[in-house]
């Protein structure tokens, strides 16, 4: 599969899509029709718009912030130690949210 190319798939209810950029991405959805948008960049080498499948499109717009909550819970994660049994690296990841989340509502806040 080359580097912009799409595969789709449905049925009744489910859209299975196929997309390859950098990688191979695979999107399962019930919500979205199958399509290509404008993505707003321009390939360097042709200078053409690039074009992304309309469910990758959504889940961008949706979902950026909790991967850049993830990213930033992962950079600054106090569990650093592989020798700790799982529900404590549970409960730490679960107090650097809260602490991640207070901070971000004082921002917000004042």
């Amino acid at each position: 599969m080359e580097e912009g190319e799409v595969s789709e798939m449905c049925n009744d209810q489910l859209l299975f899509v196929r997309w390859k950029d950098k990688r191979e991405v695979l999107m399962l959805t019930t919500k979205h029709k199958g399509g290509m948008v404008e993505s707003g960049k321009v390939d360097k080498k042709t200078g053409e718009s690039r074009k992304i499948p309309l469910c990758m499109s959504k889940y961008n717009l949706c979902m950026g912030a909790v991967d850049k909550v993830s990213m930033v819970v992962t950079v600054t994660s106090t569990v650093t130690r592989k020798s700790m049994k799982w529900y404590k690296k549970y409960f730490f990841h679960l107090l650097d949210i809260t602490i991640l989340n207070s901070h971000l509502l004082q921002i917000t806040a004042s």
